[in-house]
């Protein structure tokens, strides 16, 4: 199936409400097979984290609610290696027959443990969605993440960071509703202990790079998708995890726009050029030159400072005519013009 709408994902994760006597019963059973099988089944910040289906990319946790009776049950899956595909870097895109085989498997494994419910009760309750982009050089890479880090909105939304040298390899926003991450894929995994799935070291021989958008759906993220695309709210999660990959880059670009400006990228000798090009008055061009060159001595875009320059909504607004991004490339990387994200959501 191949549309330029659709958009592949690489988890997705599943909810459900079971009775506090289900609950406790499957808590032993949990843990009785998990000493049989010999793995993994332990308690961490109120949940119980099952291991035994980690080989094939299925983890399984639960917990008491806090605000009612009985507990919720999670499946985090990754449907790819659900099938069998050991490439670390491959994305699911789903069809109705791939989607078919993913519920008849989480249905093996479920009853492998006896779980009360049936795979089909279940809700879909996070879609990570995403785009990878291939790139010649990493000086791209780099610079895309440098862009994304300056220029994506912090007004509601949190700027997540590991604190580490991963910070120097992803950029990541997040509020309660969605996840926007852009990171380097091969560096992610290239990191010791960075699959859950083979012990072997990555080791990449391909000649470019992979950029990958990430857009996590959050629960009530789905439910606003869902209102948005007038998806009906009645249908099971493989239905409406198919309707939003469909309209996956929609999604995906109805996401980056609140986070990030609009238009191709440039550095500012280069953006000099276009403004210089496109027919304005002198005093027209001189303003735009130099509230470029002044808004990008900030850290963010979005700097409080910014915010109190003089005519920066005009401003704005009239570089987004001439389709010019806000934010520059840094003139020390010897870049002169990058595509827009939005516009990396509709390359091949």
């Amino acid at each position: 199936m191949s549309n330029i709408s659709m958009m592949p994902l690489h988890t997705f994760e599943l909810s459900i409400i079971i009775t506090a006597e289900e609950y406790q019963n499957f808590r032993n059973i949990l843990y009785a097979v998990a000493k049989e099988m010999n793995v993994q089944c332990f308690d961490e910040n109120g949940w119980l984290n099952f291991r035994g289906f980690r080989s094939v990319g299925v983890s399984l946790s639960m917990r008491k609610n806090k605000e009612r009776p009985g507990a919720v049950v999670r499946l985090q899956v990754n449907p790819s290696t659900l099938l069998g595909n050991t490439d670390p870097t491959e994305l699911f895109l789903p069809t109705k027959k791939r989607l078919k085989n993913i519920v008849r498997s989480l249905r093996v494994q479920l009853r492998a443990i006896s779980f009360p419910r049936e795979v089909e009760d279940f809700s879909l309750h996070r879609l990570d969605i995403c785009k990878d982009v291939r790139l010649e050089k990493q000086e791209h890479l780099v610079e895309y993440l440098r862009l994304f880090r300056r220029g994506a909105n912090r007004s509601h939304w949190t700027e997540e960071r590991f604190g580490d040298e991963r910070d120097d390899h992803s950029v990541r926003r997040k509020r309660d509703d969605y996840k926007v991450t852009m990171y380097d894929k091969v560096f992610e995994l290239s990191q010791p202990n960075r699959s859950k799935h083979s012990p072997e070291p990555f080791e990449w021989h391909e000649s470019y790079h992979i950029l990958r958008i990430e857009t996590a759906l959050l629960r009530s993220g789905i439910r606003e998708q869902m209102q948005r695309l007038k998806i009906d709210y009645d249908l099971r999660w493989p239905d409406l995890l198919m309707e939003l990959c469909l309209s996956g880059s929609s999604i995906m670009e109805d996401l980056i726009d609140k986070l990030m400006p609009n238009g191709t990228f440039y550095s500012l000798n280069t953006a000099r050029i276009v403004v210089q090009m496109a027919g304005l008055r002198t005093d027209m061009q001189e303003n735009l030159i130099d509230f470029l060159r002044n808004t990008n001595r900030y850290s963010y875009l979005d700097a409080s400072k910014i915010k109190m320059v003089k005519n920066r909504k005009k401003r704005t607004r009239q570089l987004y005519e001439l389709s010019i991004n806000p934010v520059t490339i840094d003139a020390r990387s010897n870049i002169d013009e990058l595509p827009s994200i939005q516009a990396l959501l509709f390359l091949p």
